[in-house]
């Protein structure tokens, strides 16, 4: 590799494909390796994405995975009050099969990888002593069947039970699934559809068929300690991990690619900044995670769910306070997916 202009990228899937790509735009030669003691994670067979997220894949990536469908309306559904909102928004519902096939031979994977002037960390168990965790629930996902044509348009969101009911349509057909998202120790199938069963809007729109697609997948924020060391940086799922029912994963870990891929450049480019580069990348990153984190508190507190959640909003607000309790001053802006000192 070229002295300054190679990175080694620790992982795989959609953060690691992003990297590899956004360094190659700028002649860095990248390789990937998958992490050996990785464990397995279940896959989330589906995901939903807002416009912004689409239109950023667009831009890394060029192009977007086949797209299974497009929904015009969200309708959340508070808990104690039955309240209704909606949002029409435009949402896109992506299979992780699709993703896979839009991203596969994008890296090359080597697993006697070269030494590399950077490490870029994408994927990472979550080692109690390297990061804090807010909270303990776990999402179940089953297939589902829209009742009424306009379930087939829509994203319907509700509070209920011990916890929340997601669904979202998978075809024009009314075919799509429900994602059902727990306290870990209450959580099971049993108790997913205990759940569903006291829901007011799924019920009456939407059947279970009965088939888990996935089951018990840890959903709880989590926030790396450190997210980097030395010429190692860390991003994506290896320095955050997002709560589903902000429905952001996706853009961000997009977000957290580009940053820190631009981060590095700039730090190889210009050696003598990289305090300002590392403090501007730690503040974005601490700054989106807060921001995420304020989101959770409030829906979670609105929804007055009691039980075992009274200790999960505890440690959500913990990690709140613990985050940037001061405003950094911001050093740089991304301009075209580089570093501009401001």
């Amino acid at each position: 590799m070229e002295p300054d202009r190679g990175a080694l990228i620790v992982g795989s899937g959609l953060t690691a494909e992003a990297c590899h790509v956004l360094l190659r735009k700028f002649g860095w030669e990248t390789i990937a390796k998958s992490p050996p003691d990785m464990p397995e994670h279940p896959s989330v067979p589906y995901m939903v994405v807002d416009k912004a997220a689409l239109d950023l894949m667009t831009d890394v990536f060029g192009n977007v995975p086949p797209l299974n469908r497009r929904v015009n309306r969200k309708i959340v559904v508070r808990a104690r009050s039955g309240e209704t909102s909606d949002d029409y928004g435009a949402h896109y519902v992506l299979s992780d099969a699709g993703l896979k096939s839009m991203l596969n031979g994008r890296c090359v994977y080597s697993e006697k990888a070269p030494s590399a002037p950077y490490t870029i960390q994408t994927s990472d168990s979550l080692q109690p002593e390297a990061w804090t965790i807010a909270g303990q629930r776990s999402a179940w996902i089953c297939e589902a069947y829209a009742k009424r044509r306009d379930a087939s348009d829509s994203l319907i969101f509700e509070f209920a039970g011990l916890g929340w009911a997601f669904w979202a349509p998978t075809d024009s057909t009314g075919s799509g699934f429900l994602q059902f998202v727990l306290p870990t120790e209450q959580g099971n199938k049993e108790a997913c559809i205990q759940t569903f069963r006291s829901t007011r809007l799924l019920q009456e729109w939407i059947s279970p068929s009965g088939v888990w697609l996935a089951e018990s997948v840890a959903c709880a924020p989590s926030w790396r300690h450190s997210l980097f060391a030395d010429q190692m940086f860390f991003c994506g799922s290896a320095a955050m991990r997002l709560d589903p029912i902000a429905g952001d994963g996706i853009g961000t870990s997009l977000r957290s690619a580009l940053l820190t891929c631009a981060a590095i450049r700039y730090c190889a480019e210009r050696p003598i900044e990289r305090e300002d580069v590392m403090e501007h990348l730690n503040t974005r990153m601490t700054t989106a995670m807060r921001s995420h984190l304020r989101n959770c508190l409030e829906l979670y507190s609105a929804a007055r769910l009691g039980g075992a959640w009274n200790s999960d909003l505890v440690a959500l607000a913990d990690l709140v306070a613990r985050l940037c309790p001061s405003e950094p001053k911001l050093r740089f802006r991304l301009v075209h997916m580089s570093l501009d000192r401001l």
